[in-house]
């Protein structure tokens, strides 16, 4: 499924669309089309989320087991369940991350990730645990909240909250 510049929802799997989309209007040109409301549930599923500014790179990719999505004229919003995925900065994949629960939020660049939250860098192995994890995608910022603790090769550190860079590479945190 398109929405709005980003290839949202890939792959095969159980799907129910509570609002089926209305058939294509013929419009004049001149006038803009108005995208329908959507609302998608579907199971066993791969996401993949390209940049619209360059589409060949990918910014996140995911494996959820159930997924809930809506789509308006603003832009796509995702909840997922279990998720197992992978962040990207410039195209290259750099963490991989789980969390019980997901929200993706298209127009914002953004997402937050909750309930045991665990993220591993794939630059230089540094782990980070947490309850919730914000991404901004674009700023290319994790913000880890909610008993935090980060380790690495060499240390170990607990704190209330962290602000980490998508790869982990870079860190300011808060005292415990």
């Amino acid at each position: 499924m398109l929405l709005c510049g980003w290839v949202w929802l890939t792959g095969t799997g159980c799907g129910t669309q509570r609002q089926p989309p209305s058939p294509p209007s013929r419009q004049p040109t001149s006038q803009q089309a108005q995208v329908p409301p959507l609302q998608v549930e579907t199971e066993q599923l791969r996401l993949r989320w390209m940049d619209p500014g360059t589409p060949s790179q990918p910014v996140w990719e995911a494996e959820v087991p159930y997924a809930q999505a809506s789509a308006t004229q603003a832009g796509a919003t995702g909840v997922f369940d279990n998720v197992r995925c992978v962040l990207y900065q410039e195209g290259k994949p750099t963490t991989d991350l789980r969390a019980r629960r997901v929200r993706a939020v298209q127009q914002e660049w953004r997402v937050e990730a909750r309930g045991g939250v665990e993220a591993v860098s794939r630059v230089n192995g540094v782990r980070l645990q947490a309850n919730e994890v914000i991404w901004l995608a674009r700023q290319n910022r994790l913000l880890a909240r909610g008993e935090v603790q980060i380790t690495g090769k060499q240390f170990s550190l607990r704190a209330r909250e962290a602000e980490l860079d998508t790869a982990m590479q870079v860190m300011s945190v808060s005292s415990p």
